[in-house]
């Protein structure tokens, strides 16, 4: 069981709260992961957070949710099969796919590509709520923030490489942060942004 694991909010994706509980343990999520739910040697193996986010296993969850103190159909809710059991898959934002010439057929990673949006980073930094990835933010279809309107961001603004987030501890809570360069964001906004933010009263 955890001594410290922090709440998963509404809209959150699964894969994104384990990132912040593993961050608390000067961890990442799929290092948590597999130490929680691989048992012996081979919880060395799982390094990963594939396939957390889509469909995961009802015992893999219930593991989850001991170690944390939560009730098990808590934790479920964040599966996207749960929120949204009609979906097809590829009406999420996969990391890659690779088209098979026999059948034309396109199998998907397990790895979600969600994008962010700089504003609500800004805004869980300015109440003082831990930073997330929210779940709409994985709909492949949108690729904007519903609350404020503005494209979501795929690439770190500072070394423009993708699909490498991660969560760091700051001021009690947590901050989004390139996995690469070690940039927290938003971190240097542009004028844009910071003219929406004063409109928004966050600055």
């Amino acid at each position: 069981m955890l001594p410290l694991a922090p709440r998963p909010m509404e809209d959150e994706l699964l894969s994104s709260w384990l990132s912040r509980v593993a961050c608390r343990y000067d961890l990442d999520g799929g290092a948590l992961r597999g130490l929680l739910t691989t048992p012996g040697d081979d919880a060395e193996t799982m390094t990963t957070l594939h396939g957390l986010d889509y469909q995961p296993a009802h015992e893999e969850i219930a593991v989850l949710a001991a170690a944390a103190r939560l009730p098990v159909e808590r934790l479920s809710t964040l599966a996207l099969t749960t929120a949204h059991p009609t979906w097809p898959r590829h009406w999420y934002a996969w990391d890659w796919g690779v088209l098979v010439p026999s059948n034309g057929t396109e199998p998907y990673a397990n790895a979600l590509a969600p994008g962010w949006c700089d504003l609500c980073l800004s805004e869980d930094q300015a109440v003082g709520r831990h930073a997330y990835l929210r779940r709409h933010w994985a709909y492949a279809a949108v690729g904007f923030c519903h609350r404020h309107r503005l494209p979501l961001r795929h690439l770190c603004p500072f070394c423009q490489t993708a699909g490498s987030l991660r969560f760091v501890p700051s001021d009690g809570g947590t901050r989004l942060c390139c996995g690469n360069c070690d940039l927290t964001f938003p971190r240097q906004k542009g004028h844009r942004v910071k003219r929406l933010e004063a409109r928004l009263g966050l600055v």
